[in-house]
């Protein structure tokens, strides 16, 4: 049975944008390190959606604000990337 990457190298546009989208201003890396540093602690928690990527809900908490998303991990020329990112409807 296939296991979820451990940890991510990095994420893409896509996933960067989408996230500013959920916070209505641009993620500075630091928000962004934040995500790809919950993929590493919960990542055992991870399954494979539909589409063949890895999904994760995790909980991110800010002085001003808790939210619940799903961070969409997919691989790219042998790289584990955030993918993508949304919010738990």
């Amino acid at each position: 049975m296939p296991t979820p990457p451990a940890t991510l190298s990095n994420w893409t546009n896509h996933a960067r944008d989408e996230y500013g989208d959920i916070l209505g201003r641009p993620p500075s890396d630091q928000e962004m390190r934040q995500l790809l540093r919950l993929w590493a602690k919960y990542s055992a928690k991870a399954f494979l959606n539909a589409r063949g990527r890895w999904q994760l809900k995790v909980e991110v908490s800010s002085k001003h604000s808790h939210r619940k998303l799903w961070l969409v991990a997919g691989e790219h020329q042998g790289e584990w990337l955030l993918w993508t990112v949304f919010e738990v409807g």
